[in-house]
């Protein structure tokens, strides 16, 4: 999965914004550098968007930041170190413009909502609204590397429920990069767009987006994701997703039962060590959190079982629980087996 950064989220909040403001603005930045870690997930910008960004003052330099956390009354960060975190996305993230087999477009486009855009100056909202059209006409051509694409955005100072963007429009003229034939990507000109786009808002809403068959080969993404849906927000505060490990045999008990290409059963399996983790599958029927008859090991650890599933021959999660309260998940099970290494 691919997803494209708004300009927004880079771009230095105004001088006059409330603290709020600020910190979510350094956090948003934290979540889509954090981003590039996950699994299967790449991070794009466009150097064209970021170029705008850097003449017209509001690329995050240190000695911008520095003014607007003095202004705004911000503590709780450094811009020298705000700044470095910044950077180091050039280093996570890839530039767009070396992907695209289109050079430049010229057209009328239109984004739907508006607002999403407007929120940027006139020369950086126009190469953004650009590089959507040139990945609009290359969603188009027959094998493309932007079939899976989305964009990351925050929703600072925006509606929170945006989760789509729209954009239509006619392209007039169309110039492709060196050794591209422009017919392998349009036909004839002019061409219409009339594109869709999913928005992810934050990390969540990322390892939402993330199919399970993809994810499952990370036990601590996997979790995460899974504590997503299997928490609510409202319980989130009382029941934190703490530090936990995971055994060495843990995947492997997962193929050996060959439930690793069944998305709906490895939901299940996470989000039954999301739950245990965080405590709350205390308050769930079904799970059924109990010891392990005999299994209590050197460091004074518990063996402990968790029902995943109930039909059929049922599956059951195996997990020690350390004297500090730290969850190791062990391995997945049959109901019969009371296996735990």
């Amino acid at each position: 999965m691919k997803i494209l950064i708004d300009p927004y989220v880079i771009v230095v909040p105004s001088t006059f914004s409330p603290p709020q403001r600020v910190s979510s603005y350094v956090e948003g930045m934290e979540t889509w550098i954090g981003a590039a870690s996950i699994p299967s997930v790449n991070i794009l910008y466009s150097s064209h968007c970021f170029g705008s960004l850097m003449e017209n003052g509001r690329f995050p330099f240190a000695n911008k930041l520095a003014h607007l956390f003095s202004t705004t009354g911000i503590v709780q960060y450094d811009a020298q170190t705000v700044s470095k975190l910044f950077m180091r996305l050039f280093n996570s993230w890839k530039n767009i413009e070396d992907l695209l087999r289109i050079a430049s477009i010229a057209g009328k486009l239109d984004v739907t909502p508006a607002s999403f855009v407007d929120r940027i100056s006139n020369d950086t909202s126009r190469q953004f609204v650009d590089c959507l059209g040139k990945v609009a006409l290359e969603q188009e051509a027959p094998t493309t590397e932007f079939a899976e694409f989305t964009i990351g955005s925050t929703d600072s100072d925006a509606d929170g429920t945006v989760t789509k963007l729209a954009v239509n429009g006619v392209i007039t003229q169309l110039e492709v990069q060196h050794g591209v034939r422009a017919d392998k990507i349009v036909s004839n000109l002019p061409a219409t767009v009339n594109c869709e786009f999913s928005v992810l808002l934050s990390r969540e809403q990322v390892l939402r987006f993330i199919d399970w068959t993809i994810i499952w080969k990370f036990p601590a993404w996997a979790i995460e994701k899974a504590y997503y849906s299997a928490v609510p927000s409202s319980d989130r505060a009382t029941h934190v997703l703490s530090s936990f490990d995971v055994g060495n045999r843990f995947i492997d008990t997962i193929i050996g039962l060959s439930l690793h290409t069944q998305a709906g059963r490895l939901r299940s399996i996470y989000e039954t060590c999301a739950l245990v983790i965080c405590g709350y599958a205390s308050q769930l029927r079904g799970i059924n959190s109990r010891s392990l008859r005999g299994s209590v090991r050197g460091d004074g650890a518990k063996g402990m079982r968790a029902d995943i599933s109930q039909e059929q021959a049922g599956y059951r999660l195996h997990y020690w629980k350390r004297r500090n309260g730290t969850v190791e998940l062990s391995c997945v099970n049959v109901h019969n087996d009371v296996t735990i290494y």
